[in-house]
């Protein structure tokens, strides 16, 4: 919401694309965490096409809310692979496993 908000602002007419409907077919956890890493990556590839984009159109004002994409992008992909790590450490009957590591590491937070 926030970029679209920065859109209506800034004041470009905006169209919305429609977008795929999500899989429901995912056979596993780690399925499911390959699918958000690959995801994870092309959300960080658009943002930097954009910023790329906006550098080169010399658009001053989208360069800071773009730049917190992209540290927020950093951050996603960072969590997103790190639970891979400790799903694929698990096994596919270590869920539990992995249900308790992130309780317990939420409650540290």
């Amino acid at each position: 919401m926030r970029f679209a908000g920065f859109l209506v602002q800034a004041g470009p007419k905006v169209a919305v694309p429609a977008i795929e409907s999500p899989r429901v077919d995912i056979g596993s956890a780690n399925a499911a965490l390959k699918l958000s890493v690959e995801w994870e990556m092309e959300g960080t590839r658009q943002i930097n096409a954009l910023l790329d984009r906006v550098l080169q159109e010399n658009g001053r004002m989208a360069v800071g809310l773009l730049n917190g994409f992209v540290g927020e992008q950093l951050e996603g992909s960072l969590s997103v692979e790190g639970l891979l790590a400790v799903v694929q450490r698990a096994g596919p009957n270590g869920l539990l496993f992995v249900d308790d590591f992130l309780a317990r590491r939420g409650a540290k937070s």
